[in-house]
Formats: structure tokens, sequence, C-alpha cells
């Protein structure tokens, strides 16, 4: 969205639906006992994300530069889409990867990959809150829908909130559709381990600190320039707090 915006784009960011980085860090079990949690012993290795510009590749950036090492000199492997997990490390071309919580989940499960670091629970790094997946629309459908737009707010919101008050992944996975349990099942526990920070942490809004942190993520893999800064009216918490308000909750502290 970032991307957009810097561009000269039109879009209105309603809301925030998760928070973090949402990635894994995950390695080959083949170099799993000589390399072990240790990332710049990957150095030699081929280093797998999605796509350049991707979250999934500014995690594994900002884990390589804090290991000591140069990105531009290792062996990076893009795969074009998170589906390609399971691929590129069944056939060995991939030694450590960034990949989603749904895709490390599997392959983990699976035995072809083990977790070296979950970026999504660790708070100390420099995109532990930024914003992840942000509901946007253009500024005509905004304008012509006002009140439908706050009303896909206020719904996602209110799942939010739910999703936070959730005390077991069984409860969390007893609410969702047929399709998506059937589809995920088998790697349930280990998917809201990995991913469930994200949701209970969202608040639904901007605060000034994920802003930062995303525009910090987006110049690191120069989605947009070093000089860039959003405008000011970018991000607006006004229909996150009028959802709060419909729902009878109290809006997070620094959102109003």
């Amino acid at each position: 969205m970032l991307g957009v915006t810097a561009q000269g784009g039109e879009l209105v960011p309603l809301m925030n639906m998760f928070d973090g980085p949402s990635q894994q860090i995950i390695a080959n079990t083949r170099v799993e006992q000589t390399n072990g949690d240790d990332i710049s012993a990957f150095e030699d290795g081929g280093w797998a994300f999605t796509r350049v510009g991707s979250i999934s590749e500014i995690t594994l950036k900002s884990a390589a530069e804090d290991a000591g090492l140069t990105w531009e000199e290792l062996e990076r492997i893009p795969l074009g889409s998170g589906s390609e997990t399971q691929a590129v490390l069944e056939s060995d071309r991939a030694d450590i990867l960034s990949t989603s919580p749904n895709n490390a989940a599997k392959a983990v499960s699976s035995g072809e990959a083990y977790l070296v670091t979950n970026p999504q629970d660790d708070e100390s790094s420099p995109i532990a809150k930024q914003l992840n997946s942000v509901l946007a629309a253009s500024p005509d459908f905004v304008t012509q829908y006002p009140e439908f737009t706050q009303d896909v707010v206020t719904a996602v919101v209110g799942e939010l909130s739910e999703l936070a008050a959730a005390t077991s992944p069984d409860e969390v996975l007893e609410g969702m559709p047929a399709e998506f349990v059937a589809a995920n099942a088998d790697n349930w526990d280990l998917l809201w381990e990995y991913s469930h920070t994200g949701f209970t942490r969202a608040t639904g809004g901007f605060s000034q600190e994920e802003i930062d942190q995303t525009v910090a993520g987006a110049q690191l893999v120069a989605v947009v320039d070093s000089s860039y800064a959003p405008p000011a009216e970018l991000f607006d918490n006004s229909r996150i707090v009028a959802a709060y308000e419909e729902i009878g909750a109290d809006a997070p502290a620094g959102l109003s």
C-alpha cells in the first residue's frame, strides 16, 4: 500500500487486521544438525522468500543483517509465491526461508523443515509491530458507500475482539468456515502458535509505532525511498474508534 501511495496512487486505509510480520524463518532439516538456529551459519546457502519487496524479503533481509551478513552477497531465491515453500525444500534448492504461518506450519509438520526463529513473536524486532494486513478502499468507494464502509470496519473489529478473547486454538477453529477447517485442521495448533499474536495485538487501528515500523520495513527493501513519509492524514483512526463504540467496547488507548 505504501508503494502505491508513494507513487501518487490513491488508497484509503480503513483498518489494520494483523499486527507484525506474519512470518516464520524456517530451514531445511538436512542442515539442522550443522546450522541449528545460528542464522549466520547459512551464509553460503540458499535464502528463499516469496517476492522482491515483500514482507517475506523484509523479514529475511532483516534477520540476515542482524546476524552480520550482507544481504546483497547472499544467494537470494524469490519464489513468486509462498505456495512454493514445500517444493523448494523438497528439492533442496533452499536452506533457509521466510514464509507465512500457514506454509511454515505445513513444512515443519511434514518434517521437511524446522523452525529457526519466529519473528512474529519477537517484540524486539524493528518490524515486530508493523501493519501487516491493511484493509483499504478507493476514495471513490469510501465516498459513495460511507455507511457500508463503516459496517465492514465494525464487523472486522468485532471479529478481532473475539479472537483476542479466545482462550484456546480449538475455540478459534470452531468459529471458522468448514472449508478453512478442512484445509488447516491437521496443522492448526502449530499454525495458531505461529500467528496468534498478530491477531491478539491488532486493535484494528494505526498507532504511530506501527506506522513508523511499516515505513522502515518498506524502506529496507526499497519499496519506498529513504526520504518517504506518509501524509499525516493517510492513517485515520476515526472509523476504528466508531467501530468500538458500535460494538459497545472501549477503544484502545492511542487511537482517538
